[in-house]
């Protein structure tokens, strides 16, 4: 029977995965639980691009990132895409959304519509490590989580705050990255869509498309790492 190392099921399940595919015990060794952040703000253009390296994020304009340091080895299983509106001042108040919600998104300030924040989910999402893809192509529809389109822009309220920070993982492949490379996840928009016009103009006001990716972080020195840097 296997016995759960971290209490939550999800994670442990996500450990076994792990486990079988490398062939490493990771419950002799040291591996952390960890969640990357990745941000960026919206803006009128067809790709973004989200560095998963904490040194290559700009922390300065969104605080809530969290990447990994160069001495890091991270095996992420699962990830989530999320939109918001926030005030630049006021981080902690951010809440997280995973469709174009008319309540938030119609608002004066904003030089679009939640129309426009639905391209996020009707895009191709990419990890890359430098030049070389290692997850290819995923369809950011799959990370939506509010229905269909039309009921997720027109929704009441009251629906739509059902699903504020509810937030949907979805799995995926199974990634090693170091810390030391060049790590970026790209949403790259629909080829031959208008430029979304998404800007917050209000003062100190903000658009933001996140990525969530869940793994485990297994620092420089630990037997874990020694253990995979020999498989990799």
């Amino acid at each position: 029977m296997s016995r759960s190392y971290f209490g939550d099921p999800t994670v442990q399940a996500a450990l076994e995965r792990i486990k079988d595919a490398l062939g490493v015990e990771f419950n002799k060794t040291d591996i952390f639980p960890y969640t990357v952040l990745c941000e960026q703000v919206m803006s009128a253009k067809n790709s973004f691009v989200f560095p998963i390296n904490q040194k290559n994020m700009d922390t300065q304009t969104l605080p809530l990132q969290q990447g990994l340091l160069d001495s890091d080895l991270f095996i992420g299983y699962a990830a989530a895409i999320t939109v918001d509106a926030r005030v630049s001042t006021l981080p902690s108040s951010v809440v997280r959304w995973q469709f174009g919600n008319a309540q938030v998104f119609n608002a004066t300030a904003n030089t679009g519509t939640a129309s426009d924040v639905e391209t996020f989910y009707n895009a191709k999402l990419s990890l890359n490590v430098s030049t070389v893809a290692k997850i290819q192509y995923l369809n950011t529809q799959e990370f939506r989580t509010a229905g269909s389109p039309a009921v997720g822009q027109s929704g009441s309220s009251a629906y739509s705050t059902l699903y504020a920070d509810n937030l949907k993982f979805v799995d995926t492949t199974l990634v090693t990255l170091l810390g030391a490379d060049q790590n970026n996840w790209v949403i790259d928009l629909v080829t031959g869509s208008s430029q979304p016009s998404i800007s917050n103009t209000a003062t100190n006001g903000q658009n933001v498309v996140a990525i969530f990716t869940k793994g485990f972080r297994i620092p420089q020195g630990t037997n874990a790492y020694r253990a995979l840097m020999q498989q990799l």
